[in-house]
């Protein structure tokens, strides 16, 4: 939602966030599938996607350093959630 925001007459982007705010009703799943279907069809949307595989790739990284072992097994396993999750 935040990259949609930032694009100059970014309507689509501020639509999106006006009804994704609901008018304080967070519980309205119309306006909420509505938000959800101006966003997706953004451009904001593949930025936000190559912004997150970037971190993801850089945490990997740094993860890469650590020895082998349960805490790097479960920051790897993160990395693989939020990469899933967000595709």
């Amino acid at each position: 939602m935040l990259y949609a925001l930032r694009f100059t007459g970014g309507v689509p982007g501020r639509r999106a966030a006006a009804l994704a705010a609901g008018g304080g009703r967070p519980d309205d799943e119309a306006l909420l599938a509505e938000a959800l279907t101006l966003l997706r069809g953004h451009q904001a949307m593949k930025e936000s996607r190559a912004d997150v595989l970037n971190w993801v790739h850089e945490a990997r990284t740094s993860i890469s350093a650590l020895p082998d072992g349960p805490a790097r097994a479960a920051f790897l396993a993160l990395c693989h959630f939020v990469e899933k999750r967000t595709g």
